[in-house]
């Protein structure tokens, strides 16, 4: 047989082994996360990831994460950072049940969230209050 064929059927040889390699690779990866015995739940704290209350998923942490206290909440997770004193994120589902559930806003008042580490951002004033940052109280 020429060198060149040889060649030729090593080069072929060589791409079918790579081939062969993403495919066992993609089929691993793809049935790890989708044909596992494991629940959701399991695979995702496998993953290192916090889960909070209703399945609402918390980043991960980063070695340059931002100072944070987590807090949970029945409706929404939040990272709130100490030094800025508002949230780094804030993660929620929205549903059409909670646009038009049995919380009802009307006539309630916002007041300030005590779990949240001191000092806190003091507000005077309505027109300077975020309410997003302020627990709701029913």
């Amino acid at each position: 047989m020429p060198k060149t064929q040889d060649r030729t059927s090593m080069a072929r040889n060589i791409q079918y082994l790579v081939i062969l390699a993403i495919a066992a690779v993609t089929t691993y990866g793809w049935n790890k996360y989708t044909y596992s015995d494991k629940s959701k739940d399991e695979i995702v704290k496998e993953e290192n990831l916090i889960i909070a209350p209703k399945n609402y998923e918390v980043p991960r942490y980063r070695t340059n994460q931002p100072p944070e206290q987590i807090l949970n909440r029945f409706s929404y997770t939040t990272s709130y950072n100490k030094t800025t004193k508002t949230p780094n994120w804030v993660g929620w589902v929205l549903t059409a049940d909670h646009t038009d559930g049995e919380y009802a806003r009307k006539g309630h008042s916002f007041i300030e969230d005590s779990d949240v580490s001191l000092p806190r951002a003091l507000y005077t004033g309505q027109a300077e209050i975020p309410v997003h940052l302020l627990k709701f109280e029913s």
